[in-house]
């Protein structure tokens, strides 16, 4: 009976590790543009106060909204253009558990040129097209971006400014940085050990140099993460460009392993 005991605990044991595994094997696919849809999907892998890295926080807008999702996070907020920095810092003055910084995230510090995107037809309206490598086939599938002036920007390693900051982990990382990304996190070992990555990807050449969306998943999956979710199709994507969701398999599987009362309250949501 003892034996059968045991034969039955540890069947059940492999049972959970191959749905858990499972569970972050299927890719999702969320709804394009449904930001909501994508914070419920990260939710269920995140603790209750999580540190959060928003890179090309643009007007903010995302910041505020995982601000209010997760009350007790810690969201850190970098924008490098003058003029839209100054509205992160509004909405931090309100918001204590968002922290703006006007550099750009990069895999090096210093300064660089950064592109300057806005309205083709309305110059004094700055776009979340900007970045630091520049335009070349994005002048075509965007041709109402324009790109018309460059900036001088600092710039940092994600490390860098953990060290000065004295944080140790990052548990998400919401990444819309043209084409940028994954030069960031090859620069990072806390971007590397992160629970979540959100981040944009390219299907062509939008900015020079880039790295594509095959390149990131391939680079991304060696690395020790799974693509878990998207919002669009992979076989046939809708537009140039998406958004993805890698989890890190290490710290997910150490979460749940350590935290036995997660599944119930990822039920819960």
């Amino acid at each position: 009976m003892k034996l059968l005991y045991k034969i039955l605990f540890f069947s059940n044991l492999l049972i959970s590790a191959t749905s858990e595994a499972h569970a972050i094997s299927t890719v999702v696919r969320l709804p394009f543009g449904d930001h909501k849809a994508v914070l419920n999907y990260a939710w269920n892998y995140l603790p209750p106060n999580p540190v959060i890295i928003d890179a090309g926080a643009y007007d903010g807008t995302d910041s505020l909204q995982m601000s209010q999702y997760w009350p007790n996070a810690q969201i850190h907020s970098f924008e490098p253009v003058p003029e839209l920095f100054a509205h992160i810092k509004s909405l931090a003055a309100k918001n204590g558990n968002i922290h703006p910084y006007q550099v750009a995230l990069s895999d090096q510090n210093g300064t660089a040129t950064f592109y300057l995107s806005t309205l083709a037809h309305d110059p004094s309206r700055i776009l979340g097209s900007s970045s630091l490598l520049p335009p070349k086939e994005h002048l075509i599938e965007d041709p109402w971006i324009q790109f018309p002036s460059i900036l001088e920007v600092q710039t940092v390693t994600l490390d860098s400014w953990a060290e000065t900051q004295k944080i140790n982990h990052v548990d998400f990382l919401w990444l819309d940085m043209q084409g940028f990304e994954l030069n960031m996190i090859k620069a990072s070992k806390l971007a590397q050990n992160a629970r979540a990555i959100w981040m944009e990807v390219e299907f062509t050449e939008v900015f020079e140099g880039q790295y594509q969306f095959k390149d990131i998943k391939d680079w991304m999956e060696a690395n020790g993460f799974v693509l878990a979710a998207c919002d669009f199709d992979i076989e046939n994507p809708e537009h140039y460009f998406g958004n993805v969701m890698f989890l890190n398999r290490k710290p997910i599987d150490k979460f749940v392993k350590h935290n036995p009362n997660e599944k119930k309250r990822r039920k819960s949501r």
